[in-house]
This record gives C-alpha cells, sequence and structure tokens, in this order.
C-alpha cells in the first residue's frame, strides 16, 4: 500500500493549496543561525525559549562520552529513565514517565515505522536506524507535541539530526571494544566510518557505516540470557543536489539489519527466541522558498521484516508532507503544513493477520511577539483517522523575560495516540500457549494526554538552567481485560484489549549547566522527581511500574588542550522503583559512576579509555528476569577526524 489511488487527487490537492497559500511577498524572511535554533520546533527559537521543555546533545557531547548507541546518549538527558523492553532485551526511554511507546521517533524529521507498537513483546527497535558516528545531534521534547506532529507524540519527540556535507570533504573513523568485569558475557566490539563533501558545484553526498556487535550475558548457572546477544549493521547515504539558490533536492537512503537471541528458562523448559530484522527507509525531500516562506515537501517510504521467535512480521510505513515557516511581519512567525500517512501491518506464519490505516494531520503554529520581552505560541493540529474520530491537538505557550537573567514559562497542550493496527482489529487473534490468547478490539478508542507546564529560565554569563513543574493526565490508556473460561478441564483465559487505565503524571524537572568562556570545561547537572499515579480500579492510587521517582544525573566534560587531554565523568541516581501494579516488588535504589579519559596521540587521532559503572553496581529485574545494569566494563576506542 503505497500512497493509495484514491487518497492521492485530495492529497495533492490540500498539498496544492498550502502551497500557493504561501506565495504571499509581502512578508519578510529573516535568516537564522542554525546551530542555536531546535530544529524540531518547526520555528527559529532557541532552548530557553521553546514553547515547552527540550534539551539538545551534540554530536560533540556524543563522540566525548564514548556512546556507541542512541540510547546511551539518552540515558544522561533530563526527564529520561531507560527501561528494558521486549523479548530480545533492549533498553527505550520513558519521557517523564509515560511508555516508552508513547513517544515519536524521528529521522532528521522524518518517522520510523514503529514497530515498538505494532509488534507484541518487541524489543525497542526504532533507536538503532542511525550510525551514531554520523550523529550531528538530538532533540528531545518532553511534553506533548502532537500539534506539531499529529499521532505518536504523546509523551515527546526524539529528533535524530545527521551531519550535512558541507564546502570541503570531512569525515571520521572509530574502532571499539568492550570488555566486561561485572557479568557472565556481553563483551562488545565496533567499527564505524563516515564521510561528507562536495562531489561537485552543486552534488554534495554524505555516507556513514557502522557494525557493532555485543555478547549475550548468562545467568549465575550459564543457562539462561539476562541480557541477549546483539548484532547490528547500518549504512546510511543521503545525496544533495542544489538546482539553485533557494532550490534543492535531497534523497536520502537508511538501510540496516539486526539479529540477536535471548534464551529463556520459562514455564515449559528452556526455549530460545531468535531475533532477525531488516529495515529500510527511502526519502525524497524538495526545499524551496515561496514568497517569505522556507517550504520543503517530502516523500518517504519505510518497511521493517521482523522474525522474532516464531513470530514473522512486515511493518511498513509511508508518508508524504509539506512543511512551510516564515515570517509574516515583526509580530508573527508562521508554520504551517500538511502529512499523510499510511501504515500496514502483516503477520505471515502460523497466524496469518494483516491491517491497514491511513491518516492525515494538518498543523498550525504562530509564534507571536507580544512584546520585546514576551513571546505567544499558538498551536493546533487536526488529525483525520481512516478508523478512529478526528482529533484536534491544540497547545497555548507563554514566555516572557523577566529580567536579563530570569524567564518563566507556561504553557498547556494536548496529545493523542491512536491504538496500534494489532490492538484495534478484532482480526488479531494469537494464542500464546494453550491457556491464553489475545485478541484485538474493533471498539478501542485512542489514549489522549493533557499536560500543564510551568517554570523558569535562568541565563548567566558562565552558566544557565531551568526549573520546570508539569503535570500530565492520560487517559483511555490501553490495556487488556481477561475472561476466563472454566468450562473445559483446565480454565482458558482470552485477553483483549481495551481503555481501561487512567494515569497522572507530575512532577519537577531542574537542569542547570556551568560551562567556562570556551566551552573546553562543562558541567551538567538535572534532577527529576516523578510521582507516577496509577488511577485504575484494581490498583488506584500506586505508582506505576519501572518508575523511578528520583532521578540525578550529574555530567562533566573538561579538555585540556595543552595536554592533549580529556576527561568525562557522569553519575546517575535513581531511587527505589515498584515492578508489579500491587507495589509489592521492587528495586533498590542505585547509583552508576562512569568515567572516560581521552588523549590525542597524533594530530585528529585519539585514543579513549573509559570505565563503565565504576562501582561494579547490578541491577537485575527479578519479575522479568532482565538485566538492568550489567556492572562494571571497559571500553576502549580509537577514532580520527579528517
Amino acid at each position: 500500500m503505497f500512497f493509495e489511488r484514491d487518497k492521492l487527487p485530495f492529497w495533492v490537492g490540500a498539498c496544492t493549496s498550502v502551497l500557493f497559500a504561501a506565495i504571499p511577498a509581502y512578508a519578510e524572511n529573516k535568516t537564522f543561525e542554525m546551530d542555536k535554533v531546535i530544529v524540531s520546533a518547526k520555528a527559529p527559537v532557541d532552548a530557553a525559549k521553546f514553547a515547552g521543555s527540550v534539551s539538545v546533545v551534540t554530536g560533540e557531547e556524543i563522540r566525548a562520552s564514548g556512546a556507541v548507541t542512541v540510547t546511551e546518549v539518552l540515558e544522561t538527558t533530563p526527564g529520561i529513565q531507560l527501561v528494558v523492553t521486549g523479548s530480545n532485551s533492549t533498553r527505550a526511554p520513558q519521557i517523564r514517565g509515560q511508555d516508552t511507546e508513547q513517544v515519536l521517533v524521528l529521522v532528521n524529521g522524518k518517522r520510523l515505522p514503529n514497530t515498538d507498537r505494532n509488534i507484541p513483546f518487541a524489543p525497542a527497535l526504532r533507536y538503532n536506524w542511525v550510525p551514531v558516528a554520523n550523529i550531528e545531534r538530538i532533540e528531545i521534547i518532553r511534553g506533548p507535541a502532537s500539534s506539531l506532529y499529529g499521532a505518536d507524540a504523546l509523551a515527546g519527540v526524539i529528533n535524530i539530526i545527521t551531519r550535512e556535507a558541507g564546502t570541503e570533504w570531512s569525515g571520521s573513523v572509530s574502532l571499539y571494544g568492550k570488555k566486561t568485569d561485572g557479568a557472565n558475557g556481553g563483551d562488545g566490539e565496533g567499527a564505524s566510518v563516515s564521510a561528507a563533501g562536495p562531489l561537485a558545484n552543486n552534488v554534495d553526498l554524505a555516507v556513514a557505516v557502522e557494525s557493532k556487535s555485543r555478547d549475550a550475558i548468562f545467568d549465575s548457572n550459564n543457562i539462561a540470557t539476562i541480557k541477549s546477544e546483539n548484532e547490528t549493521e547500518n549504512i546510511q547515504a543521503d545525496l544533495g543536489i542544489d538546482i539553485s539558490e533557494t532550490d534543492r533536492l535531497k534523497l536520502g537512503v537508511l538501510y540496516g539489519t539486526e539479529e540477536g537471541k535471548d534464551i529463556d528458562n520459562g514455564f515449559f523448559g528452556i526455549g530460545t527466541i531468535p531475533l532477525d530484522v531488516e529495515r529500510r527507509l527511502g526519502s525524497i525531500e524538495y526545499s524551496t522558498q515561496l514568497g517569505a516562506f522556507d517550504t520543503s515537501v517530502s516523500i518517504t517510504a519505510s518497511d521493517a521484516d521482523v522474525e522474532e521467535g516464531t513470530s514473522v512480521w512486515k511493518i511498513k510505513e509511508n508518508n508524504a508532507a509539506i512543511d512551510l515557516q516564515g515570517k509574516l511581519n515583526e509580530q508573527h512567525y508562521l508554520s504551517y503544513g500538511i502529512q499523510y500517512r499510511e501504515e500496514d501491518v502483516e503477520r505471515n506464519d502460523r497466524i496469518v493477520f494483516s491491517d491497514d490505516i491511513d491518516a492525515t494531520t494538518f498543523f498550525v503554529q504562530d509564534v507571536i511577539n507580544v512584546t520585546n520581552t514576551s513571546t505567544l505560541t499558538l498551536g493546533l493540529a487536526y488529525d483525520t483517522h481512516s478508523k478512529y474520530d478526528n482529533e484536534a491537538s491544540p497547545k497555548i505557550n507563554w514566555f516572557t523575560q523577566l529580567s536579563p537573567a530570569i524567564g518563566a514559562k507556561l504553557g498547556y497542550g494536548e496529545s493523542y495516540l491512536a491504538p496500534s493496527l494489532r490492538e484495534g482489529s478484532s482480526a488479531y487473534v494469537v494464542n500464546t500457549g494453550p491457556t491464553r490468547t489475545y485478541i484485538g478490539n474493533d471498539d478501542l478508542q485512542p489514549e489522549t494526554g493533557k499536560t500543564f507546564e510551568a517554570g523558569l529560565t535562568f541565563t548567566q554569563k558562565n552558566n544557565s538552567g531551568s526549573i520546570t513543574l508539569f503535570r500530565t493526565e492520560v487517559d483511555d490508556l490501553i490495556a487488556t481485560i481477561d475472561t476466563v473460561d472454566n468450562s473445559g478441564p483446565f480454565p482458558v483465559t482470552t485477553a483483549e484489549y481495551n481503555n481501561i487505565d487512567e494515569a497522572l503524571l507530575q512532577g519537577i524537572e531542574t537542569e542547570w549547566s556551568f560551562y567556562n568562556v570556551d566551552r573546553s570545561a562543562k558541567l551538567n547537572l538535572s534532577y527529576t522527581y516523578l510521582d507516577a499515579e496509577n488511577r485504575s480500579d484494581d490498583n488506584k492510587g500506586n505508582q506505576l511500574t519501572d518508575r523511578a521517582k528520583h532521578t540525578a544525573k550529574i555530567n562533566y566534560f573538561h579538555k585540556l588542550p595543552f595536554a592533549g587531554l580529556s576527561v568525562d565523568a557522569g553519575v546517575r541516581y535513581l531511587s527505589k522503583q515498584y515492578t508489579d501494579l500491587d507495589n509489592t516488588e521492587e528495586i533498590d535504589a542505585y547509583t552508576i559512576g562512569d568515567i572516560g579519559l581521552s588523549k590525542t596521540l597524533y594530530k585528529d587521532l585519539q585514543l579513549r579509555l573509559g570505565v563503565d559503572n565504576v562501582g561494579n553496581k547490578t541491577v537485575l529485574d527479578e519479575d522479568a528476569f532482565e538485566l538492568i545494569e550489567e556492572g562494571r566494563s571497559y571500553k576502549l576506542t580509537l577514532s580520527s577526524t579528517f
């Protein structure tokens, strides 16, 4: 299903109308320095004035930390806790305590197919698409973002932005090896190469390749895995063609494979759950300027073939979008556009299931400079869906600069998340054993969230920070209701997906950065208090599982140019968290410390030795039989830039 014919006339007509609406030439355009712009905001605004909460991790910070996965990068950012997901254990981020599936993941603003939601018990596959060496920055929006991105942005957005080619060729080569000290297995290795530059006066190319692997970690009996093995390979290529000073065509390709193997000691004995993934994404984007509006038109086709255990899935997602943004006058900066999306899910093994949907999102955002020191942001998205009621997602945010050093924010936003295709279809019937069956539900409704935020920002010469209060009410959470049939020789349970649960997530986020004049030394501090209250009937008042009430993070980087040395260090503290809905089982509070030392050997050749989990703290989720923290490990990285 690639842009059904009966949908195309409507979509093309709508896009054409939006395009011609942008032509007025009376508005003035303004050029902004991209390194100060939050790209994901779809408006030229820096992090301090962004209408919501945002963190930006630069490529330089990623490389200094020694991170080799996107999730390792996210682990250091405020408001995020990593949790283990899926049978082949992989960690995924929770934003402000909301489920990992409620996060929208983008690469250069383009959606990745959401395998994490459409395949039950799937590992977090969306965070392994991009070679880490090719990442320019990662922007994390914490809080509702449906007013800009439509469905799936209930908890927030993670936008992975990759390197662009410059006027000269540049690149990097990196090799790493990892040796674990506090676990039975877990060694790893990897290599990556990236390069970008001009092919001709108006043609440029950016390419990146990576290969990495991780051994399984076994339990003390050396029988079952508490962390599965994993092998990942990725290729990314972007070809840019400058047609004129204002017009540019960009062709992009992402291709990758992932393999894993999880060995479980379950009710029926030892069993192996293999994982085999092949993923592809192709994109075409044309950017131009129409009147005062920077305009882009893009088409993206992506799919993922996933074999996990005995399940064989194919997930497809195709997107077409047009985005426009520009300055109407001295007071208004307008962003608006339309996105059309098709999703297709197929399962073809001993169980045959297929379903598809299409959805269209219209969005508009106006950033209004009310005074020289105050900004009002108004946003609205309107979503139409082939299976569910239409949804409107409004946003209103106020920012004012109270003094040269202090700013204040106040905002309200709504977001929603439509059921996954398997959850929302009665044709989905899966037996997970002789006594339990999962079935979908045609009558499901989207999960919805309402978020209030208030905060202060602080900006001084050598430090900046913020404190934010947030409150999110999530309704119609999708969960299963069990019906037990006792008429046979043994009880048989049918688990049907239903809208039954409610949750209240509220708390405080604080973050602060200290740095010297040339930014060669930087200290980042953050603390999050999270009250994640379950409001479902049976467990009302209890805390939601796998969520720490207190999270504190410290990250330090110091570069010593005269010695060719740099040091980086980090500390993470998580308070106790419950692992069951009754709040009777818990994981104790723990602290993890990491440290790294880098030395420039020759020109741009750098050697880094890192020690992760210096205190050799092992954390195991006994209920899920999954390893959260694997103990001490040593990582040696050799990298070169050119």
